[in-house]
C-alpha cells in the first residue's frame, strides 16, 4: 500500500482515502489519535468479553432438573443482560467484605458448598438410594442455593422481608445469579448479601471451619 503525505487547505481534516484502493493520503493525524487511553481500554475489554460470554452463554445457564416450567427464553434474557462494565461498576462484594462473608455469598452464586444438597447429591453421590436431594432443613422441596434464598420455609421474618426486596432474581430461577452479576441495582445486590447473612446465621449447616480463626 502507498502512503503518501501532501498539504491541505483544510486543516480540520485529518486524514482523506482515496479513490483508490492502493493509496491512502494522510494529512494531519493529531497526537491523540496515536494512542488509546484508559477508558477506551477498559471499554474494549469489556467489550470482548461481553462478546465471548454472549456467545457461550450455554455454558454458564444452568438448567433446574427438578422444575417442569420452560427455559427456553433463558439463554435470550442472559444476553439481553450481559455487560462487564455494569458488573465492575457496580460489583456484588466490596473491599471491606470479610473472607468468612466472601465464602458464604459465592457459595451461594456458583452452588459448589456442601451446604446444598443438590451438590452433594450430583457430585459426590452421597445416597444412591435418594432420588431426589430434599432440603434437610424444610424437608419439603429439592435443595439449591435458589431453594434457600427464596424457598425454604424454616426462616424468619427478616428473611421474607428481604425476599421482597430482591423479587427480580426470583423469576430467574436457578439462574438468578446471573441476574444478580449483571444487575446495575445496588439495592438488589445489597439485599442479596444482607440475605445471604440472615440465613447462614440460621443455618443448620455448621460455617465454623470456614473461619480462618477456628483453626488452631
Amino acid at each position: 500500500m502507498m502512503i503518501m503525505r501532501q498539504k491541505s487547505a483544510n486543516p480540520d481534516k485529518t486524514f482523506t482515502v482515496s479513490k483508490s484502493t492502493h493509496a491512502i493520503s494522510l494529512i494531519e493525524i493529531p497526537t491523540n489519535a496515536l494512542y488509546y487511553n484508559e477508558n477506551e481500554i477498559h471499554e474494549y475489554r469489556c467489550h470482548l468479553w461481553d462478546r465471548y460470554i454472549k456467545r457461550d452463554v450455554h455454558l454458564i445457564v444452568k438448567n433446574d432438573p427438578y422444575s417442569i416450567e420452560p427455559h427456553s427464553d433463558v439463554i435470550d434474557r442472559v444476553k439481553d443482560i450481559v455487560s462487564i462494565s455494569s458488573h465492575l461498576k457496580f460489583p456484588l462484594l466490596s473491599k471491606g467484605c470479610s473472607r468468612f462473608f466472601t465464602t458464604n455469598a459465592l457459595d451461594f452464586v456458583h452452588g459448589h458448598c456442601l451446604r446444598f444438597q443438590d451438590f452433594s447429591f450430583s457430585v459426590l453421590n452421597y445416597n444412591r438410594s435418594v432420588h431426589i436431594p430434599i432440603c434437610l432443613e424444610c424437608g419439603v422441596l429439592p435443595d439449591s442455593p435458589f431453594h434457600k434464598l427464596f424457598e425454604c420455609t424454616v426462616y424468619d421474618d427478616n428473611v421474607t422481608m428481604l425476599r421482597s426486596q430482591t423479587m427480580e432474581l426470583h423469576s430467574w430461577g436457578v439462574n438468578f445469579y446471573l441476574k444478580l452479576l449483571f444487575s446495575e441495582d445496588k439495592k438488589v445486590k445489597n439485599s442479596f448479601n444482607s440475605l445471604v447473612k440472615h440465613i447462614c446465621a440460621q443455618s443448620d449447616f455448621d460455617d465454623n471451619f470456614l473461619c480462618i480463626d477456628s483453626i488452631e
